[in-house]
């Protein structure tokens, strides 16, 4: 198992050494992809601001749930994109899944060596900062319980996501293509608790 972890770091170590090639371009990149969501997120917080509370929620309450969404989704699309349709369905498509069968490692470890988007830092910077901005709006009287139970729900989140990718990627041996219902619960999911 060590050996597999090691080799694992190794494969992500490149992914992320060729990704920052041009550091120019994936600094705007991450940027971009930040304010994006920064500007989506202000666009409706404007919105929210000429009702103040919307259905018994205010603005902090859903900043909070939003940012924390965004910013474990944006985890799971980092870590997990090996898994992720526009990477495992053409290599299983094209017959190149065959190749890491082959290699005397653990395959799932090498899936996720594969693809590691570190782009997606936008997401995960973007998510966090709204997620604070919530944080700082809503009145929580915090207990030992209540502090431990963030973190608690990030890992969980990431997991279950994380989860939806890999059983997204296991339907193409069956079906050639990624179950389109799977997107529901991954980027739809993401994009409804948002």
């Amino acid at each position: 198992m060590h050996k597999s972890l090691k080799l694992l770091f190794k494969l992500l170590q490149i992914q992320i050494l060729s990704q920052l090639q041009y550091p120019l371009t994936f600094a705007m990149k991450v940027v971009s992809s930040s304010m994006i969501m920064g500007f989506f997120f202000v666009a409706f917080a404007l919105t929210f601001t000429r009702f103040d509370i919307f259905d018994g929620w205010t603005l902090g309450e859903v900043a909070f749930i939003w940012g924390i969404t965004e910013f474990c989704f944006g985890v799971v699309d980092m870590i997990f994109g090996g898994f992720d349709y526009d990477a495992f369905s053409p290599m299983v498509r094209k017959g190149h899944f065959d190749q890491l069968l082959l290699r005397p490692v653990n395959v799932t470890l090498q899936v996720f060596g594969l693809r590691f988007v570190l782009r997606r830092l936008g997401k995960i910077i973007g998510g966090l900062t709204i997620f604070l901005f919530g944080l700082s709006l809503i009145n929580v009287h915090w207990t030992a319980w209540k502090i431990l139970y963030i973190p608690v729900l990030s890992f969980s989140l990431v997991i279950f996501f994380g989860s939806l990718f890999i059983i997204g990627a296991t339907t193409t041996f069956w079906t050639m293509e990624r179950l389109e219902i799977l997107n529901i619960f991954t980027y739809g999911g993401s994009e409804i608790m948002s």
